[in-house]
Protein backbone atom coordinates (compact mmCIF):
# COMPACT_ATOMS: atom_id res chain seq x y z
CA UNK A 1 0.00 0.00 0.00
CA UNK A 2 0.04 1.51 -2.16
CA UNK A 3 0.17 -0.19 -5.11
CA UNK A 4 2.92 -0.04 -7.62
CA UNK A 5 0.98 1.90 -10.83
CA UNK A 6 1.00 -1.13 -13.07
CA UNK A 7 -0.82 -3.17 -11.01
CA UNK A 8 -3.11 -0.64 -10.04
CA UNK A 9 -4.09 -0.26 -13.67
CA UNK A 10 -4.80 -3.94 -14.13
CA UNK A 11 -6.93 -3.50 -10.80
CA UNK A 12 -8.72 -0.33 -12.51
CA UNK A 13 -9.32 -2.18 -15.83
CA UNK A 14 -10.76 -5.78 -13.85
CA UNK A 15 -13.38 -3.27 -12.21
CA UNK A 16 -14.33 -1.52 -15.21
CA UNK A 17 -14.93 -5.06 -17.02
CA UNK A 18 -17.22 -6.26 -13.98
CA UNK A 19 -19.09 -2.93 -13.96
CA UNK A 20 -19.75 -2.46 -17.75
CA UNK A 21 -21.42 -6.09 -17.03
CA UNK A 22 -23.87 -4.56 -15.05
CA UNK A 23 -24.20 -0.83 -15.63
CA UNK A 24 -27.23 -0.97 -17.07
CA UNK A 25 -29.12 -2.11 -14.18
CA UNK A 26 -29.72 0.61 -12.17
CA UNK A 27 -31.56 2.44 -14.96
CA UNK A 28 -32.72 -0.04 -16.89
CA UNK A 29 -36.26 0.53 -16.28
CA UNK A 30 -35.53 4.43 -15.98
CA UNK A 31 -36.68 4.90 -19.37
CA UNK A 32 -40.11 7.61 -19.67
CA UNK A 33 -42.55 6.72 -21.29
CA UNK A 34 -41.98 6.55 -25.60
CA UNK A 35 -43.54 4.61 -28.35
CA UNK A 36 -40.74 1.86 -27.90
CA UNK A 37 -41.07 0.88 -24.74
CA UNK A 38 -42.56 -2.15 -24.98
CA UNK A 39 -39.69 -2.99 -27.08
CA UNK A 40 -37.12 -1.72 -25.03
CA UNK A 41 -38.86 -3.38 -21.89
CA UNK A 42 -38.31 -6.63 -23.56
CA UNK A 43 -34.83 -6.44 -24.85
CA UNK A 44 -33.88 -5.13 -21.17
CA UNK A 45 -35.46 -8.83 -19.83
CA UNK A 46 -33.10 -10.27 -22.22
CA UNK A 47 -30.17 -8.04 -20.98
CA UNK A 48 -31.07 -8.92 -17.54
CA UNK A 49 -31.42 -13.03 -17.87
CA UNK A 50 -27.98 -12.49 -19.78
CA UNK A 51 -29.02 -13.14 -23.59
CA UNK A 52 -26.84 -10.58 -24.63
CA UNK A 53 -27.04 -11.85 -28.58
CA UNK A 54 -31.06 -11.31 -28.46
CA UNK A 55 -30.70 -8.52 -26.67
CA UNK A 56 -28.59 -6.38 -28.63
CA UNK A 57 -30.45 -7.43 -31.56
CA UNK A 58 -33.94 -6.00 -29.97
CA UNK A 59 -31.73 -2.82 -28.66
CA UNK A 60 -30.90 -2.44 -32.04
CA UNK A 61 -34.69 -2.89 -33.71
CA UNK A 62 -35.80 -0.53 -30.91
CA UNK A 63 -33.11 1.67 -32.40
CA UNK A 64 -34.04 1.49 -36.16
CA UNK A 65 -37.40 2.77 -35.05
CA UNK A 66 -36.87 5.07 -32.75
CA UNK A 67 -33.71 6.50 -33.32
CA UNK A 68 -33.45 8.99 -30.45
CA UNK A 69 -34.08 6.64 -28.12
CA UNK A 70 -31.31 7.21 -25.80
CA UNK A 71 -31.72 4.58 -23.34
CA UNK A 72 -31.54 2.03 -26.24
CA UNK A 73 -28.38 3.25 -27.33
CA UNK A 74 -26.82 3.71 -23.51
CA UNK A 75 -27.72 -0.33 -23.20
CA UNK A 76 -26.42 -0.84 -26.59
CA UNK A 77 -23.37 0.50 -26.03
CA UNK A 78 -22.83 -1.51 -22.95
CA UNK A 79 -23.04 -4.77 -24.74
CA UNK A 80 -20.98 -3.65 -27.01
CA UNK A 81 -18.10 -2.30 -24.75
CA UNK A 82 -18.57 -5.29 -23.09
CA UNK A 83 -17.99 -7.53 -26.11
CA UNK A 84 -14.75 -5.15 -26.99
CA UNK A 85 -15.90 -2.81 -29.88
CA UNK A 86 -15.09 0.20 -28.09
CA UNK A 87 -15.89 2.31 -31.31
CA UNK A 88 -19.35 0.85 -32.04
CA UNK A 89 -19.81 1.28 -27.84
CA UNK A 90 -18.86 5.10 -27.99
CA UNK A 91 -21.26 6.10 -30.74
CA UNK A 92 -24.05 4.78 -29.21
CA UNK A 93 -23.39 6.42 -25.97
CA UNK A 94 -22.31 9.80 -27.27
CA UNK A 95 -25.80 9.64 -29.24
CA UNK A 96 -27.52 9.21 -25.95
CA UNK A 97 -26.09 11.85 -24.66
CA UNK A 98 -26.62 14.39 -27.63
CA UNK A 99 -30.33 13.18 -26.77
CA UNK A 100 -30.26 13.86 -23.02
CA UNK A 101 -27.57 15.79 -22.31
CA UNK A 102 -28.13 15.36 -18.52
CA UNK A 103 -28.04 11.25 -18.58
CA UNK A 104 -25.42 10.76 -15.97
CA UNK A 105 -24.93 7.02 -16.33
CA UNK A 106 -24.66 7.64 -20.01
CA UNK A 107 -21.76 10.05 -19.00
CA UNK A 108 -20.44 7.69 -16.61
CA UNK A 109 -20.56 4.83 -18.78
CA UNK A 110 -18.83 7.13 -21.72
CA UNK A 111 -15.78 7.60 -19.31
CA UNK A 112 -15.65 3.45 -18.37
CA UNK A 113 -15.66 2.91 -22.27
CA UNK A 114 -13.11 5.38 -23.12
CA UNK A 115 -11.29 4.68 -19.95
CA UNK A 116 -10.99 0.75 -21.10
CA UNK A 117 -9.49 1.59 -24.75
CA UNK A 118 -6.48 3.41 -23.14
CA UNK A 119 -7.85 6.87 -23.78
CA UNK A 120 -8.09 7.90 -20.29
CA UNK A 121 -7.91 12.04 -20.65
CA UNK A 122 -10.87 11.57 -22.66
CA UNK A 123 -11.93 9.69 -19.93
CA UNK A 124 -11.89 12.47 -17.66
CA UNK A 125 -14.55 15.08 -18.44
CA UNK A 126 -17.15 12.00 -19.13
CA UNK A 127 -16.93 11.10 -15.33
CA UNK A 128 -16.27 14.17 -14.05
CA UNK A 129 -19.74 15.35 -15.59
CA UNK A 130 -21.24 12.29 -14.64
CA UNK A 131 -20.65 12.86 -10.49
CA UNK A 132 -21.71 16.95 -11.39
CA UNK A 133 -24.96 15.58 -12.86
CA UNK A 134 -25.83 13.08 -10.30
CA UNK A 135 -25.55 13.69 -6.07
CA UNK A 136 -22.22 11.32 -7.12
CA UNK A 137 -21.35 7.76 -5.21
CA UNK A 138 -18.44 6.20 -4.09
CA UNK A 139 -17.56 4.33 -6.89
CA UNK A 140 -18.17 7.18 -9.74
CA UNK A 141 -16.20 9.15 -7.82
CA UNK A 142 -13.41 6.62 -6.64
CA UNK A 143 -13.77 6.52 -11.13
CA UNK A 144 -13.04 9.82 -11.49
CA UNK A 145 -10.00 9.87 -8.62
CA UNK A 146 -8.64 6.96 -10.68
CA UNK A 147 -8.20 8.32 -14.03
CA UNK A 148 -7.01 11.73 -12.91
CA UNK A 149 -4.61 10.01 -10.95
CA UNK A 150 -3.39 7.75 -13.62
CA UNK A 151 -3.05 11.05 -16.07
CA UNK A 152 -0.56 12.69 -13.57
CA UNK A 153 -3.56 15.09 -11.66
CA UNK A 154 -2.47 14.34 -8.28
CA UNK A 155 -4.13 16.79 -6.89
CA UNK A 156 -7.32 16.76 -8.33
CA UNK A 157 -6.97 13.15 -8.10
CA UNK A 158 -6.52 13.32 -4.51
CA UNK A 159 -9.41 15.64 -4.15
CA UNK A 160 -11.73 13.59 -6.06
CA UNK A 161 -10.41 10.54 -3.64
CA UNK A 162 -11.47 12.74 -0.56
CA UNK A 163 -15.08 13.27 -2.18
CA UNK A 164 -15.42 9.46 -2.33
CA UNK A 165 -14.15 9.19 1.27
CA UNK A 166 -16.49 11.87 2.84
CA UNK A 167 -19.50 9.48 1.40
CA UNK A 168 -18.29 6.45 2.88
CA UNK A 169 -15.64 7.14 5.60
CA UNK A 170 -15.86 3.90 7.09
CA UNK A 171 -14.40 2.43 3.56
CA UNK A 172 -11.14 0.75 3.77
CA UNK A 173 -10.38 1.02 -0.10
CA UNK A 174 -11.61 4.97 -0.11
CA UNK A 175 -8.81 5.68 2.73
CA UNK A 176 -6.29 3.00 0.97
CA UNK A 177 -6.76 5.05 -2.51
CA UNK A 178 -5.99 8.24 -0.72
CA UNK A 179 -2.45 7.02 -0.60
CA UNK A 180 -1.52 7.31 -4.56
CA UNK A 181 -2.04 10.88 -5.05
CA UNK A 182 -0.41 11.34 -1.52
CA UNK A 183 2.55 8.88 -2.71
CA UNK A 184 3.24 10.81 -6.01
CA UNK A 185 3.01 14.67 -4.59
CA UNK A 186 5.85 13.18 -2.10
CA UNK A 187 3.26 13.42 0.92
CA UNK A 188 4.71 10.45 2.15
CA UNK A 189 4.30 10.40 5.48
CA UNK A 190 0.40 11.05 4.94
CA UNK A 191 0.11 8.41 2.18
CA UNK A 192 1.57 5.41 4.99
CA UNK A 193 -1.16 7.10 7.45
CA UNK A 194 -3.63 6.47 4.56
CA UNK A 195 -2.80 2.89 4.49
CA UNK A 196 -2.35 2.37 8.41
CA UNK A 197 -6.22 4.03 8.52
CA UNK A 198 -7.37 1.60 5.50
CA UNK A 199 -6.33 -1.22 7.75
CA UNK A 200 -7.65 0.18 10.58
CA UNK A 201 -11.44 -0.38 9.70
CA UNK A 202 -10.77 -3.57 7.55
Amino acid sequence: CPPVPRLQECAILMKVERKLAGVMRSRAFAAPVFPGKDGFDAAVGLHLAGNLDAALAAYDDVIARWPAYAEAHHNAGVIRAQRGQPDHAIAHLRHAISQRPNYAEAHHSLGLTLYLAGSLREAIPSFRRAVELSAGSLEWWTDLAMALTAEGFLADGLAANNRALALAPDNAQARANLAVPLRGLQRLQEAIEACRASLAVR
